[in-house]
């Protein structure tokens, strides 16, 4: 899934902690990638593809969905939580 790719950037920035690179220009360019990442793929692709679910489902069958299309909206609401916290990283560096 497209949205794993933050994840990628988020445990090479774990391991780059790890191993003592907390500064420097590739710590502040893998904030960034995570940053741009999380954006596309969680933050804008996960609404878009719920909206794709949603316009392209009969509406019988997407009531069937029941609470799973909420809970969808709950990962979705967890991405922007995630979102507000990194762009204040982001920001704060």
């Amino acid at each position: 899934m497209l949205a794993e790719w933050s994840t990628v950037i988020l445990d090479v920035m774990w391991f780059a902690k790890l191993y003592g690179y907390t500064s420097g220009r590739m710590t502040r360019g893998l904030q960034v990638l995570l940053g741009v990442l999380f954006t596309a793929t969680r933050v804008v692709g996960f609404p878009w593809l719920q909206w794709m679910m949603y316009r392209d489902t009969p509406p019988k069958e997407y009531a069937r969905l029941a609470s799973f299309r909420y809970a969808l909206w709950i990962v979705i609401g967890l991405q922007y939580y995630w979102f507000y916290f990194i762009i204040k990283k982001i920001f704060r560096a």
